[in-house]
């Protein structure tokens, strides 16, 4: 019987919004209880296309955050009608899955910016924790599956009992840290594009910069000489679902480009896997800003060690679209 109850309370109360669908899916006044960041983007891209009829789209993990569509629509053909099509931790999988969504389902693809990292290129299938897990509207996987993996993490993983309590008796939100389920920063989404913007980061940084980066603490010195290189990341799986990436490019007429992003520690692609990249996309769309250079260097660029500021997309932009040399960023 109390089994049944949890049940029925997780069916109403939808605390990871999962199984309803919202017009708005993050509190901006506070911090607040974690959300699959792949199911958001999704559902608002599905329930607002008959409005927004989107045809050109930014596809990344959340360091895409920095690439705005307000500012990237700057540089591509008009009319267009961009979304924001990111993912917490961003698989090659989950991108490969939206682009083939969008490809057989007929929706127009007419520009697509690609955001990718190291992190995501070595992932190539649909992942299991909660955060990460696709959406299985876009991934074509079995719906029971993804709604059972948040059911059962609700009632096994230690979680409803301080999610309870917190939601009756108004307890400090603090009680969560030791599951790590609430969102470190508060920040803003614009529901019609689904960019983001680290509101709460941004203020502390125009107000006290200096004070921001210490207390931030993970800006650790590097060597700004010698640069160290990732691994090759690309083999046989990556290599399919990018060949099929560049399939629906090619079938829906888009004009894409492919941006390997530079994270604070400074450290470089494989020349094989940009090599890889582009043999399969031109290398007239092949952007590699990793590694040390000017963005990398200068803690300033970044949010924190992993996530770019707008200031360092924008100059990104400019040199991807020809309005300034990479030569600049090195």
């Amino acid at each position: 019987m109390p089994l049944l109850l949890l049940i029925i309370y997780y069916i109403i109360a939808d605390p990871f919004k999962v199984i309803y669908s919202y017009d708005t899916y993050y509190n901006e006044k506070n911090r607040e209880m974690f959300m699959n960041r792949d199911h958001v983007s999704t559902r608002l891209y599905l329930s607002n296309y008959p409005k927004y009829r989107y045809d050109s789209f930014i596809l990344g993990s959340s360091r895409s955050f920095g690439f705005t569509t307000k500012e990237w629509q700057k540089y591509i053909p008009s009319p267009s009608s961009p979304f924001h099509f990111d993912a917490g931790s961003e698989s090659l999988f989950g991108i490969y899955t939206k682009i083939r969504y969008l490809c057989r389902n007929d929706r127009p693809m007419k520009n697509c910016l690609v955001i990718l990292d190291s992190t995501l290129i070595a992932k190539t299938e649909n992942e299991e924790t909660l955060n990460q897990i696709k959406n299985p509207e876009v991934s074509g996987e079995s719906c029971i599956k993804y709604q059972y993996k948040f059911l059962s993490s609700f009632l096994t993983g230690g979680f409803f009992v301080p999610y309870i309590a917190w939601k009756a008796a108004n307890i400090d939100k603090g009680i969560f840290d030791f599951i790590g389920i609430i969102r470190g920063w508060y920040y803003t989404v614009d529901y019609s594009t689904n960019d983001v913007d680290y509101t709460e980061q941004e203020k502390l940084i125009s107000e006290n910069s200096e004070n921001y980066y210490v207390k931030m603490g993970a800006f650790i010195e590097k060597d700004t000489v010698n640069e160290r290189n990732f691994p090759v990341l690309i083999k046989d799986k990556q290599l399919k679902l990018l060949h099929e990436m560049k399939n629906s490019f090619d079938k829906c007429g888009t004009s894409y480009k492919i941006v390997l992003c530079p994270d604070f520690n400074g450290v470089k692609f494989h020349e094989s896997d940009y090599k890889n990249l582009q043999d399969i996309f031109g290398k007239e769309n092949v952007f590699d800003f990793s590694g040390l250079n000017e963005i990398s260097k200068h803690k300033e660029y970044y949010i924190d060690p992993n996530h770019m500021r707008i200031i360092a997309s924008n100059k990104m932009l400019q040199v991807i679209y020809g309005q300034t040399k990479q030569e600049v960023i090195k």
